[in-house]
């Protein structure tokens, strides 16, 4: 289970975590987030799903790499733009020769007692480190990256 604690388009920092037999949870603070915002073109939600989904990227990436395939599922956080989040993702995974069953990916709504967002919460009330803190660069980067031949 993939969760999000503090959208991206409200103030502060935005957590990003996923919990099942194992967790791992990443922090993009506010400054970075308004970096990608101001440096990406498109219109102002488009560039907030693509920073959310590059955001899943850097949260996945080593996840998806193992040879063990796993049903990823994501909370639902933007109504409507589920499917979306799952191509910006997919398309992402595919730039980065990272093949993944489109199929065991899905974007569902998750109880708030989902374990995701229970460590997604702790890291937000600072009763649990971050294992990472993602930079604009990082966002960037995995936005920049093109298919190649």
């Amino acid at each position: 289970m993939v969760d999000e604690s503090g959208k991206l388009e409200q103030p502060g920092e935005t957590i990003f975590a996923y919990a099942n037999d194992r967790s791992r949870v990443i922090r993009l603070k506010a400054r970075d987030r308004d970096a990608c915002m101001q440096q990406l073109p498109g219109r102002r939600f488009q560039k907030t799903l693509r920073i959310f989904a590059a955001c899943l990227f850097l949260l996945l990436k080593d996840i998806v790499r193992v040879s063990t395939i796993c049903k990823i599922v994501i909370d639902n956080e933007y109504t409507k733009h589920d499917r979306d989040i799952k191509t910006l993702l997919l398309t992402l995974l595919e730039q980065h020769q990272i093949a993944y069953p489109s199929g065991l990916i899905t974007v569902e709504n998750l109880s708030k007692k989902n374990p995701a967002d229970q460590i997604a919460g702790r890291v937000r009330d600072r009763t649990r480190h971050a294992d990472e803190t993602i930079t604009a660069t990082q966002v960037l980067a995995v936005l920049s990256r093109r298919k190649r031949p």
